[in-house]
């Protein structure tokens, strides 16, 4: 199959799980919410001149987004999810 699930939990290094820093977690969600915030003001700016700036036109960029964010996510988690083991 293409994708195949990740069977081995945690970040190997020289053979031993080694732990991510406490900081790189909140880093990382931080610049990726910010990423995705200017992405949707970038698209509200674009469709604005055709569709003009109305809660309609902000909506629907956001509801495409969320959209966009939940099969992707979706995704990730099933290639990243443990497969029991039996």
């Amino acid at each position: 199959m293409f994708l195949q699930p990740i069977r081995t939990p945690g970040f190997y290094h020289h053979g031993k799980v080694a732990a991510l820093p406490r900081y790189l977690l909140p880093a990382v969600v931080f610049l990726t919410g910010a990423c995705v915030l200017i992405v949707e003001v970038l698209a509200v700016r674009v469709f604005s001149p055709y569709y003009g700036n109305t809660i309609f036109t902000v909506s629907s960029v956001i509801t495409v987004i969320l959209l966009a964010l939940f099969v992707l996510f979706s995704l990730a988690s099933f290639v990243l999810a443990p497969v029991p083991t039996t």
